[in-house]
């Protein structure tokens, strides 16, 4: 099959069998019946390959076994929806592009376990993995969607407690301003095949609780970025969070934060979740595995 046509075919799935459901007034639990079956979309990962680990006391997936690097994964779901089986794929294959041991974080989840419930498993795992010897310098954080949103915000958090920061920040069309007042938000909305913004506003509004839906600890976008690690980006073109990663650019780079953001043509929210099938999937993977390469070596990623 051409290029084209499966782009043109996973296209079409994902509007008939992820977004259109998701737009109907369902209860959480039936949307994340839906994020399910959108996994099996994705490369099937046996379970022998995987580990069941708990890092302060939150349940994570481990996998690969590197001790010289690691990799806090925040999976995505619009903070009601997701897994770490969901996006079992995903995580197997940054462990594999990386050589780094990836612990995907089963946080809880809205409307049952609002903000900051999620946060606050993401600070305990990161913790964990501090317990566990990893030093911070052998540390990343990655997330798609709501779960880069919740990699910026733990990224936050540590900086205002004072703790040592992760080396680098791996976003995937991160979900962070939950306003949701881009331009994109409406002139994409046709072209985008996975969200909408009323199921986002639903999602936001089970999650946010009473906060204000530009506060920052919710809305990272609307933080202080100064001092953050250096962070990739990746995003669509046919998405309507594009307008987060370009606002993030350039108010990270105002904050003189070293950042670097890819954005795909033609490519939708979450495209690297299809890292089996798409061929620019495995492209951004090798390209995060560039990034945190130069990382690593004590170069600023963002000027090669």
């Amino acid at each position: 099959m051409s290029g084209h046509l499966l782009r043109l075919g996973l296209k079409t799935g994902l509007r008939l069998l992820f977004k259109a459901p998701a737009m109907l007034p369902l209860p959480a639990p039936w949307l994340r019946t839906g994020q399910a079956g959108l996994s099996r979309l994705a490369a099937q990962v046996p379970e022998h390959e995987t580990s069941n680990v708990h890092l302060g006391g939150v349940a994570c997936e481990r996998h690969g076994n590197s001790r010289a690097c690691a990799v806090l994964y925040l999976h995505g779901g619009s903070f009601i929806a997701g897994s770490p089986r969901t996006h079992r794929g995903l995580a197997h294959a940054l462990s594999r592009e990386l050589g780094a041991s990836v612990f995907a974080v089963d946080y809880r989840l809205a409307p049952e376990h609002p903000y900051p419930a999620a946060t606050e498993d993401a600070l305990a795992a990161w913790r964990g993995l501090r317990a566990m010897g990893y030093r911070h310098d052998q540390l990343l954080v990655a997330g798609d969607s709501a779960g880069g949103s919740l990699a910026l915000t733990l990224t936050l958090a540590l900086r205002d407690k004072g703790e040592a920061l992760p080396v680098a920040l791996l976003l995937m069309s991160p979900l962070l301003d939950l306003s949701l007042g881009s331009n994109a938000m409406r002139s994409l909305s046709g072209r985008d095949p996975m969200l909408s913004r009323n199921m986002l506003a639903r999602a936001v509004d089970w999650y946010r609780k009473d906060l204000a839906t530009d506060d920052p600890r919710i809305s990272p976008l609307h933080a202080d970025l100064r001092g953050l690690p250096p962070m990739l980006v990746q995003v669509g073109s046919e998405e309507i969070l594009l307008d987060d990663a370009l606002a993030l650019e350039q108010q990270a780079r105002l904050a003189g934060v070293s950042i670097e953001c890819q954005i795909w043509p033609g490519l939708w929210h979450d495209f690297q979740l299809f890292q089996g099938l798409l061929p620019e999937a495995a492209l951004a993977l090798e390209a995060m595995s560039r990034f945190v390469d130069a990382v690593f070596a004590g170069e600023d990623p963002c000027l090669r």
